[in-house]
């Protein structure tokens, strides 16, 4: 099935799977189900307004595995594959469309005595919501992700995210007479200066560490005016060993006149490499690729997330590619077809019983 591989991509990508585009997703949707052979079980589901499509080989909702894929991209001007040589170009041919299609093929043309299933969501790169909501109903003991990293790399974590509005009420008084108020603006970024020096703002990549971006600043309503009201919102990505709980706490801790709404909270992803699974799967990638599997941190944020908070040990991983979300994404046609070959011996791993349809 490998030479569908390109065939089934430059289809998906035609989909203009984009938030709020839900006739799109549904007639992907409907475009996978035409692909699937005898033998499988759908079921769709939609989890605030975003539909969902799960493709299983069993009735059960206790799985061995899980492929963990999904199918919206972000805006761009248009959606189709180019070739040059190597290089498949296109919106979400790295993030993750070409991914999912890897999966997708070794999963319904590979023979396999393991209950597993695919999940196809589409609220990602919104939130991920959708398999927060698929893990109440399904029970995998394992999870495999084509996302995170790149060539190859096995994420053994990702920051966890925290987004938060702080506010707060100061004394106006006239711009002419600042001594008779308190700015609000600048009593907010006075605070987050603090906040930096127990959390400093890494400066490159190779920095693993929790990083605090402000965002968003608001405040004042006239020229004229010492402002009395002030707010601000940070994008706060943290490390599995920086929990959200102290991360709040030392916000709290700044000033007890601020007011302080969560507005997004997401568990940083983690998965134990030496996990019999996870050992399992980098030794088939070893073997396909013939080289040792470099083991990362990623800043990003994945649905790995949820798998984490399930405690369901998780391979998170990409092929070859890069540049997602922008005019230039890529992946490479021979870590494709290398990505679909690991799953299919994922597959068939229990003693290499099957065989490839």
């Amino acid at each position: 099935m490998k030479q569908e591989i390109i065939p089934v991509l430059k289809k998906l990508i035609s989909f203009p799977t984009t938030d709020g585009n839900k006739q799109a997703f549904i007639e992907l949707f409907e475009y996978v189900k035409s692909l699937i052979p005898e033998g499988f079980y759908t079921k769709e589901y939609e989890f605030q307004e975003k539909p969902v499509l799960v493709i299983a080989n069993t009735e059960d909702i206790d799985l061995d595995f899980v492929f963990c894929t999904h199918v919206d991209v972000v805006p761009c001007s248009k959606y189709e594959l180019t070739e040059d040589g190597n290089i498949l170009h296109g919106r979400g041919t790295f993030d993750m469309k070409g991914g999912v299609t890897a999966a997708l093929l070794a999963f319904l043309h590979t023979k396999t005595d393991q209950k597993a299933a695919i999940f196809l969501t589409s609220d990602e790169e919104t939130g991920g919501n959708c398999v927060k909501e698929l893990l109440e109903i399904y029970h995998p003991k394992f999870a495999i992700i084509p996302d995170g990293g790149n060539h190859f790399q096995l994420v053994e974590e990702e920051k966890g995210r925290l987004l938060v509005k702080l506010s707060i009420t100061t004394k106006a008084a006239h711009a002419a007479e600042v001594f008779k108020g308190q700015n609000a603006i600048t009593t907010l970024f006075d605070l987050y200066q603090k906040l930096l020096e127990k959390y400093p703002l890494p400066e490159s990549e190779e920095q693993f560490q929790t990083s605090i971006c402000l965002s968003m600043i608001q405040g004042g309503t006239a020229y004229n005016q010492v402002p009395d009201y002030a707010e601000m919102v940070f994008d706060i990505r943290h490390i599995a060993k920086d929990q959200k709980e102290q991360i709040l706490k030392d916000i709290v801790d700044l000033d007890s006149n601020l007011k302080i709404e969560v507005l997004a909270k997401e568990t940083a992803y983690e998965t134990d490499v030496k996990d019999p699974r996870v050992q399992e799967y980098l030794e088939i990638c070893k073997q396909v690729l013939h080289k040792e599997i470099p083991i990362i941190k990623a800043n990003a944020t994945s649905d790995g997330i949820y798998f984490t908070e399930h405690h369901i040990p998780t391979a998170l991983m990409n092929p070859e590619g890069g540049f997602p979300h922008a005019e230039n994404e890529f992946v490479t046609k021979d870590s494709l077809e290398q990505l679909y070959e690991i799953y299919c011996q994922y597959l068939k791993k229990e003693g290499n019983k099957n065989e490839t349809k």
